[in-house]
């Protein structure tokens, strides 16, 4: 079966083409993002600040450095209405709650914590691992990307927050490093082995269920 060079995607995915070096469509079509500076977020935060929102930005918050100095950024530095939206994955820990219920209490800031009724977050990586030929592990922070994702875009329509500023750190990015276990361990992949594993279809069962309780928005607005 023939494979992108790049990101290792299958020519059996609907649509995808190659060319001449052996590169798919999609990694064709990547476009780096552009990052604006200090001037281009202030004129953002004035023009959010002008219109009557209940709040006017979400900071998704995890109790970590990044989000936890973007919470601060957008309550203390940029004056802005501001709700924190955490997900609850169902694996954080008793320190990083209190840092979250500490920081917004300090900054006065409203918080709100969304989890899964089925816990599904944790089945979806139980079952992840159990089904694990050391290729489908890597997708092991499905559960948890996805979740912050829809909880923080649902929040923002509910609420018809118009920003969502979102932290993260350069220094912390595993592209690199996925890329290169990914092509380590594709060698002792088994054809189909994850097929004849109960747990697989137990994973994405609890991956299908956690969209249903979470689905993705079509908009933010």
């Amino acid at each position: 079966m023939r494979r992108c060079t790049c990101c290792i995607m299958p020519e059996t995915v609907p649509g995808i083409t190659f060319n001449e070096k052996g590169i798919c469509s999609f990694c064709q079509a990547y476009q780096e993002p552009t990052y604006y500076g200090r001037e281009d977020l202030e004129r953002i935060v004035f023009d959010v600040k002008k219109s009557e929102h209940a709040y006017d930005c979400i900071v998704p918050l995890s109790g970590g450095r990044d989000s936890t100095y973007v919470l601060y950024l957008a309550k203390r530095i940029f004056g802005l209405k501001v709700l924190a939206v955490n997900y609850d994955n169902e694996f954080r820990t008793a320190q990083a709650v209190t840092n979250m219920e500490r920081a917004c209490e300090i900054l006065g800031v409203d918080f709100v914590s969304i989890r899964s009724k089925r816990d599904v977050a944790a089945k979806i990586v139980k079952h992840n691992m159990l089904c694990s030929d050391l290729t489908k592990v890597l997708g092991v922070c499905r559960a948890c990307t996805y979740g912050y994702r829809s909880t923080v875009y649902r929040t923002a329509v509910e609420h018809a927050v118009p920003l969502i500023l979102w932290g993260n750190s350069e220094l912390e990015k595993t592209k690199d490093m996925l890329r290169t276990a990914k092509k380590m361990v594709r060698r002792k992949q088994k054809r189909l082995s994850k097929f004849l594993n109960p747990n697989y279809y137990e994973y994405e069962y609890f991956f299908l269920l956690q969209r249903m309780e979470f689905p993705m928005p079509g908009k933010v607005v």
